[in-house]
């Protein structure tokens, strides 16, 4: 979660400079079941993601394991599904019965390949 002013660094902070500029976030993947090496200037993120596939490749011999993905931008109060097909689309959030957050029609991927 990053929060703050416009240009504040918040996309440099989460996804990191190389990542920014191409947009490449599927440069984290594995490379012939190798998890690739996350560079020194990568975000929180692309760091997250590639600590999570090394653990799953560690255990994959003894679990199975299905890797989903979702992600929203909150901005002035409007709620965007940034991987759902109809960006103009304004979703709402609201709690759930065991009272956590949740975004009604928030688009969910599985992730084929790490």
């Amino acid at each position: 979660f990053a929060f703050g002013q416009t240009g504040s660094g918040k996309t440099h902070t989460m996804i990191g400079p190389r990542l920014s500029r191409t947009g490449a976030m599927a440069s984290l993947g594995s490379k012939q079941g190798h998890v690739s090496l996350v560079e020194p200037e990568d975000g929180v993120l692309p760091r997250c993601l590639a600590a999570a596939y090394a653990g799953i490749e560690h255990r994959s011999d003894t679990a199975d394991f299905t890797v989903s993905a979702s992600c929203v931008e909150l901005y002035n109060e409007a709620v965007t599904d940034l991987l759902g097909e109809d960006k103009a689309k304004q979703l709402a959030v609201r709690k759930d019965e065991r009272g956590s957050f949740r975004v009604d029609g928030l688009s969910q991927l599985t992730c084929k390949t790490t």
